[in-house]
């Protein structure tokens, strides 16, 4: 008897991938990290298929139930980057001919939307080219990315009552704090998870991406706990009441 199709999926890995690839893969030579890239397929190298990937973005939100980390965080560089995990996974050594675009969606529930689209084309040297290296020019390994576990990750923001409104901010700026600090204001709670298939560093990573998004300086009170096979964390998103360049101090 045929499964139903929703136990199918159950049954597989059930993940929620980040890109596709189109083509066929080889034996990986670089880490995403090594990825490089050219306008058009360089002499000696062959390719192997393309590579593709999307994220919506919705502006002006105060408030998200089950958003996408990787919608909330939706950027251009956060596409090249998972375009490079996968052309790396499927052997590739360049990203060719790079095309992001962007495009309007309808708006949902009066904000508008835009979905960001990146593709590109993955090359590696082919035999004679890989034959011919020296071993010093072999590739080594290279620091992990998570960049492409936020298509699996789930993002809540329960604004404060009377929130101002901030513009929002790239997570990198977004410091963490044990404390609630001082002269400042709550804009409101996130809660990040994912079910299984992602690192905790990944998930916790997300609280300041996700404060950041909502106009944050900082996060305080991060805590994260292990919930089945995954992870789940949360924090308050602060920001000053007074910008410092608007106080008189800073005059």
């Amino acid at each position: 008897m045929a499964l139903p199709a929703a136990l199918a999926v159950g049954c597989g890995s059930g993940l929620r991938t980040a890109t596709r690839f189109h083509g066929t893969a080889q034996p990986a030579l670089a880490a995403g990290d090594q990825i490089e890239e050219e306008n058009a397929l360089p002499l000696g190298y062959a390719s192997l298929g393309t590579v593709d990937a999307y994220c919506t973005l919705t502006e002006g939100q105060r408030r998200m139930h089950g958003e996408w980390l990787s919608d909330v965080d939706c950027s251009v560089t956060r596409l090249v980057t998972v375009l490079r995990e996968r052309a790396a996974a499927a052997g590739g050594e360049l990203l060719v001919g790079r095309l992001c675009y962007s495009q309007k969606l309808s708006p949902a529930a009066g904000a508008r939307r835009v979905r960001v689209s990146c593709r590109a084309e993955v090359a590696r040297p082919d035999d004679d080219t890989l034959e011919s290296r020296p071993p010093e020019q072999q590739r080594g390994q290279a620091a992990r990315s998570f960049a492409a576990e936020a298509w699996r990750i789930r993002v809540d923001f329960t604004p404060a009552l009377d929130m101002p409104r901030r513009s929002p901010r790239r997570g990198d700026l977004v410091h963490e704090v044990g404390v609630f600090p001082a002269g400042q204001v709550r804009l409101g709670s996130v809660a990040v998870s994912c079910r299984h298939g992602c690192s905790r560093e990944a998930v916790h990573d997300g609280v300041r991406i996700a404060a950041g998004r909502m106009g944050a300086t900082d996060v305080a009170e991060v805590h994260c706990l292990h919930r089945g096979r995954g992870w789940a964390c949360s924090g308050v998103a602060t920001t000053y009441e007074v910008p410092p360049s608007l106080s008189p101090i800073s005059w």
